[in-house]
């Protein structure tokens, strides 16, 4: 969940004057959360602030190593301090939302992203999205829209705007706007064209409009995308079935025929494996 801030480099990476500049607990902090020993990240991030208190970094990495502890009354106290002392942290503002939204806080969810809304942080698009996504998840879809909208006004490059345009698809989806769900899913395919579920839902508004023809192109697409993807087969032999489609169909239903052995197959091998190990 969320983002550490200085990480990426292991600790011999860094030259002399990065760590002194960062201190070399706040480094070795920084490589435990990326080994996921957030114990171990969170004493060194401690024993970093016993040299300098004031630095938000620290504070906001010490939050994402409570955070992955599940001590949630912690990893609240260091986000806000980390915000505190550096109010255009943005990380440290969508850390606390989804913090907040994991314990069902949706108040304070709120009130966190409202802060950093009227400090107008960079890259304050983010948490446009989030606030959106939070309203999703609690299908508020019109509520969610609203926001997916001032998301991408508010500016993201176009490569890093395909997630908004796919959870403002799927909320058009959700209150039964199918046309408008296919005009933003093409929109989040054409920025990420290896997005397969986009391909499964823009085929699942084809269904609901009745465009079956659509849905059968739109469903072997995302076929060819993620042969193994077993989700797609039924909807294509359903569709190729009222197209007219017969043999095609027939062809499909041999697929997912073959795939669902190719499962049992494996999971039969698993068990066996899983036996093996506990005789022993």
């Amino acid at each position: 969940m969320g983002s550490i801030i200085v990480s990426g480099k292991g600790i011999e990476e860094f030259n002399l004057e990065d760590k002194k500049y960062l201190g070399i607990n706040f480094l070795k902090g920084c490589k435990n959360i990326e080994d996921m020993k957030y114990d171990l990240a969170a004493e060194q991030f401690k024993k970093a602030l016993n040299k300098n208190p004031k630095d938000a970094r620290v504070w906001h990495n010490l939050g994402k190593a409570f955070t992955e502890l599940r001590n949630y009354n912690e990893a609240i106290k260091s986000y806000k301090k980390a915000i505190s002392l550096k109010p255009a942290l943005i990380d440290s503002y969508i850390n606390l939302g989804l913090v907040y939204e994991k314990i069902r806080r949706y108040k304070d969810v709120a009130s966190i992203y409202k802060k950093a809304i009227r400090t107008n942080i960079p890259e304050i698009y983010k948490i446009f999205h989030l606030y959106g996504q939070m309203f999703m998840d609690l299908k508020q879809y019109k509520r969610a829209i609203g926001f997916f909208k001032e998301a991408l006004e508010r500016g993201p490059d176009l490569a890093k705007s395909g997630n908004i345009f796919y959870d403002l698809a799927f909320c058009y989806s959700r209150i039964g706007n199918y046309e408008r769900a296919v005009e933003n899913y093409k929109e989040a395919i054409e920025l990420l064209p290896f997005f397969s579920s986009a391909y499964f839902e823009v085929g699942c508004c084809y269904e609901k409009l009745g465009k079956y023809n659509l849905a059968v192109d739109i469903f072997q697409k995302a076929k060819n995308l993620s042969p193994g993807y077993m989700d797609f087969l039924p909807k294509l032999i359903t569709d190729k079935i009222k197209v007219g489609d017969q043999t095609g169909a027939l062809r499909e239903y041999k697929e997912l025929q073959r795939q669902e052995e190719e499962l049992k197959d494996m999971v039969a091998k698993l068990s066996i494996k899983l036996k093996k190990k506990r005789i022993k």
